[in-house]
């Protein structure tokens, strides 16, 4: 639900159309109002949303004036024969926290990284991994803010689906920070 879906529907009127809010248009809209009218009137049209959650389809029927009846949840999916918990891993000498997602500071993770900075647990190693890609300078300084803690942080990249699961599985907390 942002500039392009409004300009497709706008130049496309007589196509139906349906357009997926995962959060960051509802973001965008509040962070960038100078495009707001535009996206707003050109995102109208649309003949069916689909949203994550009821808390989003609120959201978008009252920043868009979508009626709720086009707006469908459809929840966050998941393949669960890949995401499963391991009912024999029993927890040891080490934390493990895992967050997955782009590496940028609009998924919160430079805040991740100073607050795990400041986890303390003198019997406890704690261990970060971050799976995920990333680009640029903003990338960049996520790394170099990383290399000043004194606690192990893995940055993976992205990683296909099953190893995921798989990091998912060996760790003891994820988190998301955004």
């Amino acid at each position: 639900l942002w500039l392009l879906s409004a300009y497709i529907k706008e130049w496309h009127p007589g196509i139906p159309m349906i357009a997926i809010s995962h959060g960051t248009d509802l973001r965008q809209l509040e962070l960038s109002p100078r495009f707001a009218q535009e996206v707003i009137e050109g995102c109208r049209g649309i003949e069916k949303v689909f949203a994550l959650n009821p808390f989003q389809k609120d959201r978008i029927h009252n920043l868009y004036a979508i009626e709720k009846e086009r707006i469908i949840v459809m929840g966050n999916g998941y393949d669960g024969d890949l995401f499963y918990p391991d009912p024999q891993r029993r927890g040891g000498d080490r934390i493990e926290l895992v967050y997955t997602g782009k590496i940028s500071n609009a998924k919160g993770v430079p805040s991740l990284l100073r607050a795990f900075d400041l986890l303390e647990l003198p019997q406890r190693e704690l261990k970060l991994t971050l799976i995920g890609g990333g680009e640029g300078e903003e990338y960049q300084g996520i790394h170099r803010l990383a290399d000043t803690i004194d606690k192990p942080i893995e940055f993976t990249g992205t990683l296909p689906q099953k190893e995921v699961a798989q990091r998912f599985r060996e760790s003891d907390i994820f988190i998301l920070p955004s």
